[in-house]
């Protein structure tokens, strides 16, 4: 489960036979939700299984020639945090808020341990953030 969206029910008379089809109808219950789709997100095993993926004519489903990792008009985004043949849909700037509780700080110290013998400089860089889910229904979640 992804924490925050809204699980994807797969609930068409339609027999969704691909890993594309399972991602335009999550697009189209993002969008009845009242919310635009802006981005996929799936990892990186999951994307080069979709391009490679053929039809019975054994022809490529997407064309291999495409430099732009898209599916539907929406970028992909491959990534390692998450699960292979999981997906996540959605608008992705409207489903979360971000908050800054403080804000950035750095420190610089030359007495950390032999800093100062070996003319070196520690710093620490913090920031306390908060991301919190505003709208679960802009986003689905979902596996093939």
């Amino acid at each position: 489960m992804i924490q925050g969206a809204t699980a994807y029910a797969g609930t068409s008379p339609l027999t969704f036979t691909t890993r594309l089809d399972v991602l335009r109808d999550a697009i189209k219950q993002v969008q009845v939700s009242k919310f635009r789709p802006n981005a996929v997100i799936v990892s990186p095993t999951t994307w080069r299984d979709i391009e490679l993926s053929k039809d019975s004519g054994n022809s490529y489903q997407r064309d291999p020639m495409t430099s732009v990792s898209r599916v539907w008009g929406l970028p992909v985004i491959p990534t390692t945090s998450i699960a292979d043949g999981v997906f996540l849909v959605g608008d992705l700037s409207r489903a979360a808020s971000l908050f800054a509780r403080e804000a950035a700080q750095v420190a610089f110290a030359r007495s950390d341990s032999s800093n100062f013998q070996k003319n070196m400089v520690t710093a620490k860089a913090t920031e306390r953030l908060a991301l919190v889910i505003t709208n679960p229904t802009a986003m689905r979640y979902g596996s093939f």
